[in-house]
């Protein structure tokens, strides 16, 4: 059907903004609230609360990840590895001179995983680069954990590396990240 207008859709005209309806909409709203008191401890109680509980009880934060350290070679160079690997905060480690101990200790859960040094670190740590330094094995039940695992544990190396006395030349360009409001990036005050 066809009018004077056009052709009849069916479909209401679009309503531009009216701020009477808005404030119509506010007051239903905001008497609604007054009659029933368990809508404002929702509105406003409730986020209180969840805030707290998420800045205070809940951490996000990876620290002490239990991990365990081969020392297959007694090299100086070796235990100065491993020493770093154990006096950082984010590990929590232990010491083996076999893979076996460590490796239970993996499948049982007691470790997240672990790092061996190899017996020939030396020859590897001279040919700068041509093997890696150590190799480094995650429990992959829980992949991020084993990301932490591996990331910890690479940072770990790359640190104690660039410390030595023939320190690695480094590149012309170097990222170095700076966080201005959590430098210590605890997730209790990114929430």
């Amino acid at each position: 059907m066809t009018g004077a207008s056009g052709p009849r859709t069916g479909l209401p005209a679009m309503r531009r903004f009216d701020p009477k309806r808005l404030w119509a909409l506010v007051r239903k709203e905001s008497l609604q609230a007054i009659r029933d008191p368990s809508t404002l401890l929702i509105a406003f109680a409730l986020p209180v609360v969840l805030l707290l509980l998420f800045s205070y009880a809940v951490s996000l934060d990876v620290r002490a990840v239990r991990i365990g350290v081969v020392q297959e070679s007694g090299s100086a160079s070796a235990q100065s590895l491993a020493a770093a690997f154990a006096g950082t905060r984010y590990l929590d480690v232990t010491f083996a001179h076999d893979r076996r101990e460590v490796a239970e200790r993996v499948v049982s859960g007691s470790l997240r995983g672990f790092v061996v040094i190899p017996q020939d670190f030396e020859q590897r740590l001279a040919a700068r680069g041509a093997q890696p330094l150590v190799q480094i094995i995650a429990d992959g039940s829980q992949p991020n954990t084993a990301n932490y695992v591996a990331n910890y544990a690479q940072g770990v190396v790359q640190n104690w590396r660039g410390g030595l006395d023939g320190e690695i030349p480094r590149a012309a360009v170097t990222m170095e990240p700076r966080y201005w409001f959590n430098a210590e990036l605890e997730s209790r005050r990114a929430l």
